[in-house]
């Protein structure tokens, strides 16, 4: 019952402190303030791209992003403990448990890069490629960038008029068109499936544990969640959204918050141990697991001191055989009896 309560204290830290990320992230403007506001330079090729609509919408980016490792976790690790597993367990908590150490682990990483990811827009401030498209600057002399005399002026002082054709302009101009650094779409898909490729490793090498072998049917697995991350990378690029830099600042982020859940924060994935042993709970204490290992020890010192004495009785042997020799030579002659021999060398003769 104690170690119970241990464990679901556990999980009560751990979703406390995921919360606490998450909600950081979503508070940033609050805590950080206004976005860097940066100038531009009139004629500036990198900013007159146009408007286009998403090619992976946020419904595809959090759906497959989140949905996919969400359900990977829940449905591999059932798999493992009920089907590969000769001896089911029986017990609820422990298989909530073998959930637990992959879900939460994972949605730290998540939670983590989002923060990560809304830090570095806020710093940053860097203006997205379709600046000019969307708010058409003014500047402080009341004239624009399409005058000559202005091309190729860094202009600080500025305010946007805004395309009236564009949806949501109020939200464009004040944040969207700001944050181009890094791209929040590459870093979420490079993460989650980085995670995603990490998992699938780990379950191959238990099916490998379990005498079960499906082919090339993980790699696929696997090499499908690269193509897809590699997918929402090119996107960003080709709906004008991101400045290739942008994006692969956000791939590298995504890139290095995954291996280090899953190197360190999801430690078991370094081995290829089942979910059982990799949360299997102690039901002894200390003291008695201590002198078990000890008494696993001994055997195994006593194994490894064998040929060590071994070894001395062959040199005494071999050191005794000589000196006998020698002593015996001095006495014995071929003309002399056992009889005249004393017994003090006949006893090292004879003696092992």
């Amino acid at each position: 019952m104690i170690l119970k309560v241990k464990y679901l204290l556990r999980l009560l830290s751990d979703f406390i402190i995921v919360t606490f990320l998450l909600a950081l992230s979503l508070n940033i403007s609050k805590i950080w303030g206004p976005i860097k506001k940066h100038g531009f330079v009139c004629g500036d090729t990198s900013l007159i791209y146009p408007l286009h609509r998403d090619t992976v919408t946020y419904v595809w980016l959090y759906g497959i992003g989140l949905g996919i490792p969400v359900v990977m976790i829940v449905a591999l690790a059932l798999v493992e403990n009920f089907v590969l597993n000769s001896r089911p367990s029986k017990n609820l908590l422990r298989s909530w448990l073998m959930i637990h150490v992959s879900l939460l682990p994972f949605l730290f990483g998540f939670a983590a890069e989002r923060l990560l990811k809304e830090i570095g827009k806020f710093a940053v401030g860097r203006l997205r490629p379709y600046f000019f498209a969307v708010c058409q600057p003014v500047l402080a002399d009341g004239t624009s960038c399409e005058w000559e005399e202005n091309q190729g002026k860094y202009i600080e002082h500025y305010s946007c008029q805004g395309a009236a054709n564009a949806d949501n302009i109020s939200h464009l101009i004040n944040y969207a068109m700001r944050t181009s650094f890094p791209s929040g779409h590459a870093s979420l898909t490079v993460y989650a499936m980085t995670f995603v490729v990490f998992y699938l490793q780990r379950f191959g090498r238990s099916l490998r544990l379990y005498r079960a072998c499906f082919g090339l049917f993980v790699p696929f697995l696997q090499f499908a969640a690269v193509l897809w991350a590699w997918f929402v990378a090119i996107s960003r690029v080709t709906d004008y959204k991101h400045h290739a830099s942008d994006v692969l600042a956000g791939s590298l982020l995504g890139l290095g918050v995954g291996i280090a859940v899953c190197r360190h924060v999801h430690g078991h994935l370094k081995g290829g141990r089942a979910f059982l042993e990799a949360i299997n709970m102690p039901k002894k204490s200390p003291v008695v697991r201590r002198n078990e290992s000890v008494q696993e020890q001994e055997p195994q010192q006593q194994q490894q001191q064998q040929p060590q004495q071994q070894q001395q009785q062959r040199q005494q042997q071999e050191h005794r055989e000589p000196v006998a020799e020698s002593v015996a030579s001095t006495y014995v002659t071929p003309s002399t009896s056992l009889s005249e021999v004393p017994s003090y060398i006949t006893e090292v003769q004879v003696q092992p």
